[in-house]
Formats: structure tokens, C-alpha cells, sequence
């Protein structure tokens, strides 16, 4: 044999492989295989996707700075300072003096009316009076004549009595001679016991008149003082045809029956409203919670039709109304506007007030664009791209929105509806 055989050729023999591992190591092959092409797409796919492109927007700043806090409220334009004359009386109109917007005093008569029948009771008023004037003259001249005419009497009475006991001395010297003068004697006793007599009754007659005399003169006073009286009211009462106003001012309003003459109006009817344009003020209703931040003096902006003032606050109220919804109260303030204006009562206001101010705050402008969704955030640029970012809001001011926290001063957002990409994180801007 030119070469050694061997019993087994070892290397060239396999290693021996069962079927079965055969089988699973394909199965591990197959799988790994999978995987790969599975990454492999997968890959592919996260390349081939597209960010969003946005072709136009708008955009702003979040800046710093000082974001005031505010309230609106409304209210109307007032004059306290105004009256309605009433009617006192009834009567036809006579003469109408004013118009409205006319500026008067208290001294001018706005209008005349009249009442035919107080000439005739005034002229019988008068009457009664002169005749009472005249029965009073009248009482008194009798009273003087009867007076005078019982102390004449009284005065003579006296005499006699004196020249009676003149007498009654004479006689007695002579009845002392001779007894044939005592019956004279006795005749001048009973002339002077007549005499004394006649001078009582005299004198009791003259104090009786004097008496008298005061009583009707008192009582005819009486008369004439209440016949004075009348004629008084009855002056009130014409004198109150001429209706004036209590106060000076402007005349805001005038019943419109004062235009027709011989009209006949009513007591207790308004004729007008008269008030001082000096002093013109507005209440307003702002809700309760605000009324303590508020003091008198503080300023703010109001708005009458279409001008707008500065104003101040002139008192704030103590007394809270509820709201017309029930659920809230109000307080009013009143205010005095700056201008040059006529303001007229009644007339709308509105007022942006002042409540406080907040220093180096971050804030955006308030917009459509913060209301996307119910995520908070906005998207910030940076560079070509913006990216969705989340922010916390705070106080929102008219048209300032307060930012929290997510972003900071000047980073650049846009503020263009955020509809067209709602769902993206990072667009594209071209």
C-alpha cells in the first residue's frame, strides 16, 4: 500500500449537526434578518417625513414691564344740584317767560297764570275792609261823643253840688236866726242827695262807656285784622300765579300744557325742572370687591358718547345693591368729570378704572390665538423654525395677557392662529 489508511478520516469528517438545531438556527436567522429590515424601514420612514411649513404669520415679543390692573363700569350723568317746581294752585296759563335751556335767577318769573275769580274776591275783600275801616271810625267817634258828652254832664253835676252846699251854709247861718229857713233847709239836703245821685249814676254811665268803647273797638280791630288777613292770602295767592324757581340754574325742562295759553292746569302738576350745571357729576356701579382699592381722589378715564375724560372720585358709596343677576353686588361711586362739555343728565358713561399696578411682568398681546385647544402654550421662534411651547398664564388685562412661566422676555412667538398646525411641535417657516 503506497499510503497508510486510516480506520477514520478525521479531517475530513463534519461536525454532526441534529436536525432539529438545524431548524432553530434558521429560525434566529430569519428573525434578525426581520428585525433589521424592520429598523431598517423604519429609519427610512422617520427621514422621509416632512416638518410643516408656514408661509406667513404674525409675531411679537414677550416683553417686561408694568401690567395695570382694571375695571370698567357704567353708570349715568347727575345733577344734584336741580329741583321740580309743582303747581301750587290751580289756574289757566297766561303768560309763558322762559324756554328750555334759558339760565334764570330766583328773582324771574317763568310763568303768569290766572284765576278770574281771585280779582273779584280781592276787590270784596277790599271792600269789606274800607267799610270796616269806616264802622271803626264810626264806633269811634260815637264813643268820643258819648264820653265827652258824660264827663260835660259829670262836670256840671259837680257844679251844682258846690253851689248847693254853698247854699246849704248860707241857709244854715240864716235857719240859726230864724226857724222859717229850715224847710229851705231841708229842700237844699234832698237837692244835694239828688245831685250826688245823678253824678254816680253819671259816673258809672261814663265808666260803663269807656268800657264798652274798648270792647267794640277791640272787636271792630278784630274784623278789620281778620279781613287784613285775607287780603294777605289772597296776595299770596295771586302773587303764586307768578310761579319763580327756588334756585338759579338752567332750565332743563318745561311742561309742554305751559305752552298754551288759557291752558288750565291742576295743583300738583310738575311744570319744570331747573338745575345747576356747575355742579355735574356720574355715578357709577362697580362691583363690591373692587370698592376698597379705591379712594377718593384717585383718578380715571371716562367715556360720555363719544368724548373721553379724565375724572375723580368724588365719594364711594357704603351701601352695597345686588346685581340684576342676583348673584353680585355693586357699589357706586361718584365722580366728577374734567371737560368743558355740557354733560346732560341721564345721559350713558363708562369708566376704565385704575385698580393697581404690577411691576417688570412678562406679558404677551391678548389674542384668538391663546384660545386654541385646551392646551396652554404658544409657539416660539427660533431661527427658521417654532417650536410648541408650554406657558402658565396669570392675570389677563384688557388686552395684556400675564406669562408665568414657559418663556421669557424677549423671546419671539407667534401670535396668527395656531389652527393650521394645532397638532405640530416644530413647523418650518419659510
Amino acid at each position: 500500500m503506497s499510503s497508510e489508511e486510516k480506520i477514520i478520516q478525521v479531517d475530513k469528517v463534519k461536525p454532526y449537526t441534529s436536525k432539529k438545531k438545524k431548524r432553530n438556527v434558521v429560525v434566529v436567522l430569519l428573525l434578525f434578518v426581520a428585525l433589521g429590515g424592520g429598523i431598517y424601514w423604519f429609519l427610512n420612514q422617520s427621514v422621509s417625513t416632512e416638518i410643516q411649513t408656514v408661509s406667513s404669520y404674525d409675531s411679537v415679543y414677550v416683553t417686561a414691564g408694568d401690567l395695570i390692573s382694571t375695571t370698567e363700569a357704567s353708570g349715568t350723568v347727575v345733577l344734584p344740584n336741580q329741583v321740580t317746581i309743582i303747581n301750587a294752585q290751580e289756574g289757566y296759563v297766561d303768560t309763558l317767560y322762559v324756554s328750555e335751556g334759558d339760565t334764570i335767577t330766583t328773582d324771574d318769573v317763568l310763568v303768569k297764570f290766572n284765576v278770574p275769580d281771585y280779582d273779584d274776591e280781592m276787590e270784596s275783600l277790599l271792600l269789606e275792609l274800607e267799610q270796616a275801616s269806616i264802622e271803626l271810625k264810626s264806633e269811634l267817634a260815637q264813643n268820643i261823643y258819648k264820653i265827652k258828652s258824660l264827663e260835660i254832664n259829670i262836670e256840671r253835676t259837680r257844679e251844682e253840688i258846690i253851689n248847693a252846699l254853698e247854699d246849704k251854709e248860707k241857709y244854715e247861718a240864716l235857719a240859726a236866726l230864724k226857724n222859717s229857713y229850715k224847710g229851705s233847709l231841708e229842700s237844699i239836703d234832698d237837692n244835694i242827695e239828688a245831685l250826688n245821685e245823678s253824678l254816680d249814676d253819671l259816673e258809672s254811665e261814663l265808666k260803663y262807656q269807656m268800657n264798652i268803647q274798648e270792647i267794640n273797638i277791640n272787636k271792630q280791630k278784630a274784623s278789620i285784622k281778620k279781613i287784613e288777613l285775607n287780603i294777605s292770602q289772597k296776595e299770596n295767592d295771586i302773587d303764586a300765579l307768578n310761579i319763580t324757581s327756588p334756585m338759579a340754574g338752567e332750565i332743563l325742562s318745561i311742561n309742554e300744557e305751559l305752552t298754551i295759553n288759557d291752558n288750565y292746569l291742576t295743583s300738583t302738576q310738575a311744570l319744570f325742572t331747573v338745575a345747576d350745571r356747575t355742579q355735574v357729576y356720574v355715578d357709577l356701579d362697580i362691583y363690591e370687591q373692587y370698592a376698597s382699592l379705591l379712594d377718593v381722589g384717585d383718578p380715571l378715564e371716562l367715556t360720555i358718547g363719544t368724548e373721553t375724560m379724565d375724572a375723580t372720585v368724588q365719594s364711594i358709596g357704603k351701601v352695597a345693591t345686588m346685581d340684576s343677576d342676583g348673584l353680585t353686588a355693586t357699589i357706586t361711586i361718584r365722580v366728577k368729570p374734567i371737560t368743558d362739555t355740557v354733560l346732560n343728565p341721564g345721559a350713558s358713561a363708562v369708566a376704565s378704572i385704575v385698580l393697581g399696578v404690577q411691576e417688570n411682568i412678562l406679558q404677551i398681546p391678548r389674542g384668538s390665538y391663546l384660545t386654541t385647544g385646551n392646551q396652554k402654550y404658544v409657539y416660539v421662534v427660533d431661527g427658521d423654525k417654532a417650536y410648541k411651547t408650554q406657558v402658565v398664564f396669570g392675570d389677563i388685562k384688557a388686552n395684556t395677557v400675564e406669562i408665568l412661566s414657559g418663556v421669557k422676555a424677549g423671546d419671539e412667538i407667534i401670535t396668527s392662529s395656531y389652527q393650521g398646525f394645532i397638532s405640530e411641535d416644530i413647523i418650518q417657516l419659510k
